[in-house]
């Protein structure tokens, strides 16, 4: 009876211990999977959300706060860690699992915001890059006002510059101009189109939390930008294709118009320095030179007093070159000579030789009317003798040299 007893008693004793450590187990198993429950919703859903969103951005204080999310879920799970670590331990009381519990909640609690917090980051991202194409949009239509009013208001130079000179030239009708003037305003109103489209949804799109709603603006204003950039470089491009066709012809109008003054230039050079010599027989030579003849002797006459041919009577010095006349039994050996047979220049004028030697020799003249002539001739250099007589001829004029 005795041992029958003492073994009822260590049974009954070893079935509470048994009762008891199943307790504690059963107590330290709920806490175990509380904590692989938060772990496995760490693993399986805020931390590949995490990296998701993270991998959409590039804006450093957004990546910021992914970071600071990213440390404390490393401390949750550090924590849990913990706690099924300690659940290890072959002996404890109800403390362990109590304190474990408790743990476990905060834990949890802290787990349970990740997600909501990374998606608030997400739609702050979302939003920044909203405003970052909206502003850039903006900008582009501001920059585009900028660059059509400058070119408005310096495009005028054309038109000023061909009205300085002779032309028929009308710039603004222009029909090439006129087209290209045409896609300047087009790629303008484009632009405002587009940043009056976004101004409009912009103020609602920022007071939203619906980050599908949010997704598909920030995906259509992405696109705005890029066709906002794409129109702000082809109106830049019209501008300059304009001032470049501009210029062209405005250039070769000019260039135009100076020719013509040139030739009007040479043309009354050449008129200048063409004039008449009395030769043998009262005959009149009409002795000019061509253009390049007179540049050179012009260009020549700046560095020293050369004489000039110039009938005008305008030159400086009023020197007339001496003119050599040579006659038709003239040869190579003697052509030098023939320049003591030339005319001299002096300070009168037909009429006042004709007055002061009319008493020696007239000058011959084929016109009918000589008195017209003479008039004509008034302030020409006159071409005397340099014996002061008129010489017979001895032979046949066949050219004058200069």
């Amino acid at each position: 009876v005795y041992d029958a007893y003492w073994e009822k008693v260590a049974a009954d004793k070893k079935a509470q211990e048994e009762a008891r450590k199943a307790h504690l187990k059963a107590l330290m198993d709920e806490q175990q999977s509380y904590a692989k429950n938060i772990q496995q919703r760490l693993f399986k859903e805020v931390i590949p959300e995490l990296e998701a969103r993270r991998k959409m951005t590039t804006d450093a204080d957004i990546l910021a706060k992914y970071k600071d999310i990213d440390s404390r879920i490393k401390d949750v799970s550090k924590g849990l860690d913990e706690v099924i670590v300690q659940g290890l331990v072959p002996e404890f009381d109800e403390s362990l699992p109590k304190s474990l519990g408790e743990k476990n909640t905060i834990l949890d609690e802290r787990s349970v915001g990740f997600r909501d917090e990374i998606l608030g980051v997400y739609e702050q991202d979302v939003k920044k890059r909203i405003n970052g194409f909206y502003n850039k949009i903006v900008e582009n239509y501001n920059q585009s006002k900028v660059d059509v009013n400058s070119y408005r208001d310096n495009y005028g130079v054309f038109g000023q510059r061909l009205a300085m000179i002779k032309t028929l030239l009308d710039i603004e009708k222009d029909d090439r101009i006129i087209d290209m003037k045409k896609d300047i305003e087009d790629r303008l109103l484009a632009l405002d189109a587009v940043n009056t489209q976004v101004v409009k949804d912009y103020i609602f799109m920022q007071n939203s939390h619906n980050l599908d709603q949010l997704e598909n603006y920030a995906a259509k204003i992405t696109e705005l930008e890029k066709q906002s950039a794409d129109d702000l470089k082809l109106l830049n491009e019209k501008i300059e294709a304009l001032f470049k066709y501009s210029e062209e012809i405005t250039v070769a109008e000019e260039k135009a118009y100076e020719e013509r003054l040139k030739q009007e230039e040479i043309k009354k050079k050449i008129e200048e320095n063409t004039g008449k010599i009395s030769g043998a027989r009262g005959k009149d030579i009409t002795v000019t030179r061509n253009i390049e003849e007179i540049e050179k002797m012009e260009t020549a006459k700046m560095k020293e007093d050369i004489p000039v041919l110039d009938f005008s009577g305008k030159t400086p010095s009023g020197i007339v070159k001496k003119p050599v006349i040579i006659m038709e039994d003239d040869t190579a050996d003697n052509i030098e000579g023939a320049s003591e047979r030339g005319l001299e220049p002096v300070k009168g004028t037909f009429t006042d030789f004709s007055n002061e030697e009319k008493k020696s020799d007239t000058i011959l003249s084929e016109k009918e009317d000589e008195t017209t002539e003479q008039q004509g001739l008034a302030d020409k250099p006159l071409l005397k003798q340099m014996s002061g007589e008129v010489s017979k001829a001895s032979g046949r004029i066949i050219r004058v040299e200069e």
